[in-house]
């Protein structure tokens, strides 16, 4: 199934799509930004309806606009907004639109899909993590009579920058399309309670069901169907490691009959709130200063409300109807205009994007040149997954320095956009999706997550710099922690991080009783490192030797960190006493232009 818009089209003159971003259960999903509302980034969501359906497209538009507006209401930071249902014609088909704020970020489906590829899934104190950041969230929504009704791992992102959980996708316009063409919603097995599923009931419990089944496919890797056992609607807890306290929570929340699991996820939250006392530690992210919400309202209050809505809504859009009309032709005259330039220069950015020529362009000056310019250039950002205003950022700045430093040989922009984005497809995919959004508050939580490794920052540090100073040499011995070049830094300390994580870029050297000595051999590509831990006793003889004919960095830290005994020496050996108890660290990492070979020589003297 092709994609039926194209990048660079304008839907309802309004929307300038950028790429699919994939395909839903009604048709694709678009990303898109607002030309009437500063470039902001939208998601479009396409019904496509089958021709059969055709005839129901305005019951469907109906339906669909009152969840809409319905939805619109909910103003929390959690939530994306919600736009508007856009119905339009495109190439001579009746298409329908749901217009929502994106969100960037990977949801926990693809999250979880990493960690097992390490060969992990995630922890105990995650989760609790999770609901505590989540569950404040659906109490928001089933506050206003609401309830989202498709929980699953796919429709919750964790948003870069303040690394919150979204909820997307809400059931509810599912539903209504459901209902406007007599088809059965699509569910995704297991998610969905028993009320859900046969009695075609939505409660607010059934969200506390399928949140907590979400959170036992992201603890096991495993489906619901692998879990719960279909005679008996029994859960098997025997793949889950967590402690008994979490558990009895989980199955409360997993009960059968709605009545019997908690009443709100208020009540959720306070029998948690003994787990996430310092047996949990909680790892810091910035918290965002929530608005004060009114008290939920009685349903009499709710119908009174509608309808106060509902007249000045009447009111108001004959007016601006009135007003709207006359200025109306005119603007839409300007949009399509403006669109047959789009659409002109998209089709010139419309080549072969991985070559550097692709990027030279005719002299400046004339604007569709330009126009074909920056399209490419958003095209090969959206290849790689870098944010283009990030990118554009990087660029600015990296002409700014150059400018500063009186180089004689300054890039052209197309040289320096091409050079920046080679350097960037280093990184991997998900590194290159949180570039413009990394906080300081992420690394210190990958470098608490490191120490539990017995590796110090230092030694983490050293990984990472080894292969961004591989890259940037020119940024040796400049501070530039608070420029967007920082991204890119935190975006490889994020690689090194996984790296560690998943023991490709770690080894423990285990020095047994009768062999005191121990050698390791291996192979390293240029600006790529290793970390070594030993644990070692005070008053121990210690010697460390290198051997390789190439250039590198040796570093030897004591436990913690707190004492550099070598320190990015070009000189791969030392000798001493050791001072005291505790896991000793040797950071390795190539300084040379070609992959080389090394071998290290872990000893203790006279034991």
């Amino acid at each position: 199934m092709g994609h039926s818009i194209q990048s660079g089209e304008i839907i309802g003159g309004r929307y300038f799509v950028v790429y699919a971003l994939g395909l839903g259960e009604w048709g694709h999903i678009y990303l898109a930004e607002d030309i009437k509302c500063d470039r902001a980034r939208r998601v479009l969501k396409e019904f496509s309806p089958k021709p059969s359906h055709t005839a129901r497209l305005e019951k469907t538009a109906q339906l669909c606009d009152r969840e809409v507006q319905i939805l619109a209401q909910l103003k929390h930071p959690q939530i994306p907004q919600f736009r508007e249902s856009l119905r339009v014609k495109h190439r001579e088909r009746e298409c329908l639109f749901f217009v929502q704020d994106y969100v960037k970020g990977l949801n926990y489906r693809e999250l979880l899909q990493i960690r097992q590829q390490q060969g992990r899934c995630f922890s105990e104190g995650e989760m609790i993590r999770f609901l505590g950041k989540i569950l404040p969230v659906l109490g928001y929504i089933h506050d206003r009579g609401l309830v989202h009704g498709n929980l699953a791992p796919e429709n919750l992102i964790l948003r870069n920058g303040d690394s919150l959980p979204v909820p997307i996708d809400f059931g509810g316009i599912k539903q209504a399309i459901a209902t406007a063409v007599n088809f059965p919603p699509p569910e995704k097995p297991g998610y969905a309670p028993y009320e859900q599923v046969q009695q075609k009931i939505i409660l607010p419990q059934s969200d506390l069901y399928a949140l907590a089944v979400t959170v036992l496919v992201l603890l096991t890797g495993r489906e619901p169907q692998n879990l719960l056992e279909r005679q008996t609607l029994d859960w098997d807890w025997q793949q889950v490691k967590i402690r008994p306290e979490f558990a009895q929570i989980l199955q409360k929340m997993l009960a059968t009959e709605a009545r019997d699991r908690f009443f709100s996820a208020t009540e959720v939250l306070n029998a948690l709130n003994p787990l996430m006392q310092p047996t949990v530690p909680e790892i810091e992210t910035p918290e965002l200063d929530l608005p004060p919400y009114p008290p939920p309202r009685s349903w009499g209050q709710k119908l009174l409300f509608f309808f106060r809505t509902l007249i000045l809504v009447v009111f108001f859009s004959a007016v601006a109807g009135a007003m709207g009309w006359f200025a109306g032709k005119v603007w839409i005259d300007r949009q399509v205009a403006r669109y047959n330039r789009e659409k002109e220069a998209h089709i010139l950015a419309q080549q072969p994007l991985e070559a550097p020529e692709t990027l030279s362009f005719p002299p400046k000056g004339d604007r569709a040149v330009r126009q074909a310019q920056n399209q490419a250039l958003r095209d090969r950002c959206a290849q790689l997954g870098v944010d283009y205003s990030f990118f554009t950022d990087l660029v600015e700045e990296e002409e700014a320095a150059q400018e500063q430093n009186f180089l004689d040989t300054k890039e052209d922009r197309a040289a320096l956009e091409e050079r920046l984005l080679e350097k960037l497809s280093h990184l991997s995919e998900e590194a290159r999706l949180g570039l413009g959004d990394y906080e300081m508050e992420q690394r210190e939580e990958w470098i608490e997550e490191v120490n539990q490794l017995h590796l110090s920052r230092k030694a983490f540090f050293d990984l990472a710099d080894g292969k961004f100073f591989d890259h940037f040499p020119e940024k040796q011995g400049e501070d530039f922690q608070d420029r967007a070049i920082a991204q890119v830094w935190q975006g490889i300390l994020f690689d090194t991080f996984n790296a560690l994580q998943s023991g490709s870029a770690i080894e423990e050297i285990i020095l047994v009783p009768g062999a005191f000595s121990s050698t390791v051999r291996g192979t390293l590509e240029p600006g790529t490192g290793k970390a070594f831990i030993l644990r070692l006793e005070a008053g121990q003889q210690f010697e460390l030797s290198l051997d390789t004919d190439h250039l590198t960095q040796l570093s030897l830290y004591g436990p913690r960190g707190e004492v550099a005994f070598l320190e990015d020496s070009r000189n791969g050996t030392w000798f001493g006493q050791l001072p005291e108890d505790g896991y000793y660290e040797v950071a390795l990492v190539s300084q040379d232009s070609e992959p080389l070979d090394y071998q290290l020589n872990f000893a203790i003297v006279d034991p």
